[in-house]
């Protein structure tokens, strides 16, 4: 989050020169707890007309919660063609938050793509019977989670190839530690095993034992 801010200053829209405090007259203080208190406490207007003359990125700072709801109404407003006033607008902030939900979603798809890996690893290379079913009904879920991600975010699918190819020695390696613990011999070559995004997004599963 963006360091504290403090004093009453008017932030304009897309970077423009704010407003100082000494033209509100009002004083120097920090806004974002006593903002942050009156929408706790129910009392939202009063909130909303000491935001207006103070700093949302103070309330960043408090309660991101309260800063996102508080900034989402004005947005819809605004959209909505509702007069409001601009300066509430923590373009700085929400431009961050925008930005990192993007990379919030890739890391979550890499994350899952990373589980699938290490388990259809597993599924190829342990010689452990029992466990097998917990291994496949972890890929199904995963895969089921990957495929609304991309629903959302279709513009990543054609990033899966690439982070499949990038994720697979983070996987060999998990896995070999994996058997290493529970002093099982690999049955096949885990530095060998490759798969391809397709493998991992589609109704694939390595051939079995026996």
């Amino acid at each position: 989050m963006m360091a504290r801010l403090t004093g009453f200053r008017l932030r304009a829209p897309y970077g423009g020169a704010g407003v100082g405090k000494a033209a509100w007259g009002v004083p120097n203080r920090p806004i974002g707890r006593e903002v942050a208190q009156l929408y706790r406490i129910g009392k939202i207007a009063d909130a909303q007309r000491i935001a207006a003359g103070g700093i949302m990125s103070d309330l960043y700072d408090v309660d991101v919660l309260l800063w996102s709801r508080h900034q989402a109404d004005l947005l819809r407003r605004r959209a909505a063609g509702e007069l409001i006033n601009e300066a509430e607008l923590d373009w700085p902030n929400i431009a961050e938050e925008i930005d990192s939900l993007g990379k919030t979603v890739a890391r979550e798809l890499s994350n899952r793509i990373l589980t699938i890996l290490i388990h259809l690893m597993k599924l190829a290379a342990s010689p452990a019977i029992e466990p097998r079913i917990g291994w496949l009904e972890t890929i199904r879920e995963q895969r089921e989670r990957i495929e609304g991600l991309l629903k959302d975010a279709p513009s990543l699918r054609p990033t899966v190839p690439a982070i499949t190819g990038e994720k697979l020695p983070a996987a060999r390696k998990r896995v070999r530690a994996a058997l290493a613990d529970y002093g099982e011999q690999p049955r096949a070559d885990i530095d060998g095993l490759v798969f391809t995004g397709d493998q991992v997004l589609e109704d694939w599963f390595p051939r079995q034992p026996g």
